[in-house]
């Protein structure tokens, strides 16, 4: 049985000399470490064998001829092992931020060329990015927070990414693949500059250069350049630049796509720090579209007194935090945005932008030019985590929707309460809402009044005449003090008739009760603004 496995392990020595051409000190060293490795039980004839080879060495034929047959006579089939298992796979070419091993018990920090070896876990912290360089000069862009793993595959290496989120520069690999596993999907991979993230909701694949497979279940789609895909349907899609904004090489990697998108810049802007403090009044900024106004979603703040309307192709924010300004460039709720200071510690900044052609500029257009206005003066740099909640989709009834569509302006979304509920009674409270909406506005929406995320899934294109009406049921607490399920009060509070029911009998529309995916944004990165 010996003799059968130092067979086996034989045949892969062969394969691996024919594929790698080993190097003459490479041979030395092999050799060298069979000797050491020996059993100290070495028979005569065994010594004569390895000395006889010693002279050998001289020519590259005779080397590597008589390293095979040392390892037949000696039964040295471990030479592979030692040989390969003792190069690392990887290391640490660069970290900024905080890089760990993780095992069972503890953790052990990272530097620049620390040596990773396969099945060990490797994290990233808080507004960390790190470079990892596997042996065949793959690079592997580490955003923060995430979680992976080298290993082995049958044909190749594989990247285990349990979370967060990987930019990966693959060479080419002269035999077998690359992989780059989640909880999943699978990417394989040739050589080719492509980006995976894992997330709790589901996981993304986007492509920069050449081609990937991406295998979910029994499913295999080939991606090209440009092109991206998520695993969980409901998931939002986003410009690839945004998905990789963190990374430090985003030019260079936006620049391989067959129509590198032209960044979106205002022509002119003004951008100078505003009044903080405790006396100061803050404003939402305003950005006005040829498609209607942009919002900053979940934000109470005005835009001042008396606001003018704003002109075509403009964004102004007279007194803006730097939360509302993140919220409305991003389209992301403010209750979804973390790694900011606290609200007292945030500067205030007044912006007057305005576009090349406001005639042309979009809702879209403006919000990537100020989310460059933002990465510009802020330093801005930031990543989307996708979480999985339970909520509720938003789809067509079955007979259809109950309004139309119009050509105005998009209008705030305003749930207008007739009356208050009185103390110590149960009343019923009417709430009604009027006015021009899309439907992920009053998907938004939804998600404040039923306190669960809803997500718009209607593939209702355009803005329409909405008239909804909400009566909410208040139950005062019972006379020995009982805390009621509604709000800090006491009170009971609940829809009569429910929200859904009354959404399919107004407006057509339904929700339906699932998990859905739900966007947060974390800031890995800003800075005090670059005045002008």
């Amino acid at each position: 049985m010996k003799n059968d496995r130092s067979k086996d392990e034989l045949a892969v020595l062969g394969e691996y000399l024919r594929d790698r051409k080993p190097s003459r000190d490479e041979e030395n060293t092999v050799v060298d470490r069979v000797w050491t490795n020996l059993s100290p039980a070495r028979d005569r004839a065994t010594q004569n064998a390895f000395r006889d080879i010693q002279p050998a060495r001289k020519t590259s034929a005779a080397r590597r001829l008589l390293w095979v047959g040392a390892a037949a006579v000696l039964g040295i089939a471990v030479v592979t092992g030692i040989f390969l298992r003792s190069t690392p796979p990887a290391f640490v070419e660069n970290v900024d931020g905080r890089l760990d091993r993780m095992t069972e018990k503890e953790s052990f920090t990272l530097r620049s060329g620390s040596k990773l070896a396969f099945g060990e876990v490797i994290r990233s912290g808080g507004a960390t990015s790190a470079m990892l360089a596997l042996n065949d000069g793959t690079k592997i862009e580490v955003r923060s927070n995430s979680e992976l793993s080298l290993e082995k595959a049958d044909d190749g290496l594989r990247i285990r990414l349990n979370g967060g989120g990987v930019l990966v520069s693959a060479a080419k690999q002269r035999t077998g693949h690359l992989y780059v596993q989640t909880k999943d999907v699978t990417v394989s991979v040739v050589g080719t500059v492509f980006f995976v993230n894992a997330e709790e909701a589901g996981s993304r694949v986007a492509v920069f250069q050449g081609e990937v497979q991406v295998r979910q279940g029994t499913q295999l789609k080939k991606l090209l350049p440009g092109d991206q895909v998520a695993t969980n349907p409901l998931m939002e899609f986003h410009p690839v630049i945004e998905q990789v904004a963190w990374s430090r090489g985003v030019e260079a990697h936006m620049a391989l796509l067959p129509q590198d998108p032209k960044r979106l810049e205002f022509e002119a802007s003004s951008f100078r720090a505003g009044e903080s403090g405790f006396n100061s009044i803050p404003t939402r900024i305003r950005c006005k579209g040829i498609d209607g106004e942009l919002s900053t979603n979940g934000s109470t703040a005005p835009a001042s007194v008396n606001a003018p309307p704003i002109p075509l192709g403009r964004c102004i924010g007279e007194n803006t935090p730097v939360l509302n300004l993140v919220s409305t460039a991003y389209g992301v709720v403010i209750q979804r945005i973390s790694g900011l200071p606290g609200p007292l510690e945030q500067p205030n900044y007044q912006i007057d932008a305005k576009a090349e052609e406001p005639s042309k500029a979009t809702k879209e257009d403006l919000r990537q030019m100020l989310q460059n206005l933002l990465i510009d003066h802020l330093k801005l740099k930031v990543h989307r985590e996708t979480r999985e909640m339970d909520g509720y989709v938003l789809v067509v009834g079955r007979d259809g929707v109950k309004f139309k569509q119009t050509d105005a302006d998009e209008d705030p979304f305003q749930l207008l309460g007739q009356g208050l509920p009185q103390p110590g009674t149960t009343q019923l409270v009417t709430s009604i809402a009027k006015g021009n909406f899309s439907s992920r506005r009053l998907a938004e929406a939804l998600s404040v009044v039923l306190r669960q995320p809803v997500v718009d899934k209607t593939a209702l294109p355009g803005v329409y005449e909405m008239n909804l009406t909400l009566r909410q049921l208040f139950t005062p607490p019972p006379p020995d003090g009982g805390a009621g399920r509604g709000g800090p009060t006491g009170l009971t509070i609940e829809f009569d008739p429910p929200v859904s029911r009354a959404l399919e009998e107004q407006l057509g529309l339904r929700l339906e009760s699932r998990k859905v995916p739900v966007e947060y944004l974390v800031v890995d990165h800003i800075e005090k603004a670059t005045e002008n």
